[in-house]
């Protein structure tokens, strides 16, 4: 019970959770104040502008970057999505017949 409720600089935390051992209220208060600056001087920037290069969380906040799920996806084949939809010819012979008429 009491466990559940340790300081963050104890042993037990530092040794459960050794990406966040260290940081205190105040050093991740200060580590917020500076990213607000970070964030502030790239909005100047031509990459702030475009959206591009956004400097990362500092300290144990900036560990796990919480991207959206599907996010990085490349484009898939045309022959593979009209296979899924049940467009695919069978016969692709027949369609250049068709379309060139020999």
């Amino acid at each position: 019970m009491f466990v559940k409720y340790l300081d963050r600089e104890s042993r037990l935390f530092c040794e459960m959770n050794p990406e966040k051992a260290g940081w205190t209220l105040t050093n991740r208060l200060l580590a917020q104040v500076v990213y607000a600056l970070q964030l502030l001087w790239w909005s100047k920037t031509k990459d702030g502008a475009k959206g591009r290069k956004r400097p990362e969380l500092i300290g144990p906040d900036g560990l796990h970057k919480n991207r959206r799920p599907g996010s990085n996806v490349k484009a898939a084949p045309l022959s593979r999505i009209k296979a899924l939809f049940g467009r695919e010819d069978a016969d692709k012979s027949k369609k250049l017949h068709n379309v060139f008429g020999r």
